[in-house]
């Protein structure tokens, strides 16, 4: 948290259950984890679902966060879990589905029949160009 007479107190370590989400209020440590606040330790956890950890981890970024998130102590069964999930880079606007389509679509380019060549200089469907090298 911050303190208006000094710096930044360092984060909280937060030692994750062996089974997540165990107790734990995850919307509630997603928000502390965004502030700063605290740090997570996965050394002792064993199993955590995909949900879990959407919920957990969303908005935070594998690089940037990588501290926060405690990577170092992301047990190997559960890093690629863990990758996937940090690399959606998921919204705070839900949890485990991916946003609706809205139809947002990219513009498409104008279509134009091609001009065909009239064998005489010029194109057939536009004028002529006086070109001082026209014979």
């Amino acid at each position: 948290m911050k303190n208006s007479l000094g710096p930044k107190a360092p984060p909280e370590n937060l030692i994750l259950p062996p089974e997540l989400p165990g107790s734990l209020d995850l919307p509630a440590l997603n928000r502390r984890l965004k502030a700063g606040e605290i740090c997570l330790d996965w050394s002792k956890v064993k199993t955590a679902s995909y949900e879990t950890l959407v919920a957990l981890l969303r908005g935070l970024d594998l690089i940037k966060d990588f501290e926060i998130i405690g990577g170092m102590t992301i047990p190997d069964e559960l890093s690629e879990d863990v990758e996937k999930v940090v690399q959606k880079k998921w919204p705070n606007s839900f949890i485990t589905e991916p946003p609706e389509d809205k139809g947002y679509k990219l513009p498409t380019p104008e279509v134009t029949t091609p001009t065909r060549w009239s064998g005489t200089g010029q194109f057939a469907n536009r004028p002529a160009i006086n070109c001082p090298l026209q014979r």
